[in-house]
């Protein structure tokens, strides 16, 4: 999916490729970016987290530079991290075209990103992602104002090039009538629920009642104390012996 953005900076053409190529600087503009280390090679290992509407994802991965045309102004990026909790990777190929824009610079951003495993299923909200891109860049071109110590002019938002399987579209509800709603009948597993329940009772019941047919009554007792017993034996004696 390729995805399209761009802003300005408030730096001359020069001072703007500088700062692009100061990967730790850049880095600390890029909003959730965090570097970890710097290769032999030349690329870095870092994080970033992104949110996507409710879902929060986190990468851990390596970025570097794989080309640089200082007389074009344009470098060739290229990212790739997989998710911190194992739902996926992200890779992507991202190319900044930097040109001169009044006493600015303006910076254009074109992203061809690849999602695999369980987070690609965002890949079918093109829209989400478009504007998702867009906020972290208009907040990176902020920061980057900030950093150089003008104000950022944030360019209008252009659309993806090419675009992706959209996200089914829900159809809107039909209008309601101004008068009071009839109540909602109850779920159909609701009342599966409390038949199975009542069909349950039903059954213990049933075999309560052969248990306590089996059952003996047991006549009550009056309790016999020892000594009652050793004075009638005492007192049969004696009658006996008259």
């Amino acid at each position: 999916m390729k995805i399209r953005n761009s802003f300005r900076i408030p730096a001359s053409i020069d001072e703007a490729w500088k700062v692009l190529n100061d990967v730790p600087r850049v880095a600390r503009c890029a909003p959730g970016a965090q570097l970890l280390e710097e290769r032999p090679d030349g690329s870095y290992v870092g994080t970033v987290a992104v949110r996507l509407g409710p879902v929060a994802l986190s990468f851990k991965g390596v970025f570097a530079y794989k080309e640089k045309d200082e007389a074009a102004k344009r470098v060739l990026a290229d990212a790739s991290g997989t998710e911190a909790k194992a739902r996926g990777t992200a890779k992507a190929e991202v190319v900044f075209q930097l040109s001169p824009d009044g006493d600015g610079t303006k910076v254009d951003v074109e992203s061809d990103v690849t999602l695999a495993g369980s987070i690609a299923q965002y890949g079918r909200g093109a829209a989400l992602i478009q504007s998702t891109a867009q906020v972290i860049i208009d907040q990176f071109a902020k920061n980057l104002a900030v950093e150089l110590g003008g104000t950022p002019t944030p360019a209008p938002i252009a659309m993806p090039v090419a675009a992706p399987v959209a996200a089914p579209i829900e159809t809107a509800a039909p209008a309601m009538d101004t008068a009071a709603p009839s109540p909602a009948p109850a779920p159909v597993v609701a009342s599966a629920e409390i038949a199975e329940l009542k069909q349950m009772i039903a059954t213990l019941s049933q075999q309560l009642q052969r248990i306590e047919a089996k059952l003996t009554p047991v006549a009550d007792v009056t309790p016999i104390s020892g000594f009652a017993v050793a004075r009638q034996v005492i007192a049969n004696w004696f009658a006996g012996s008259k």
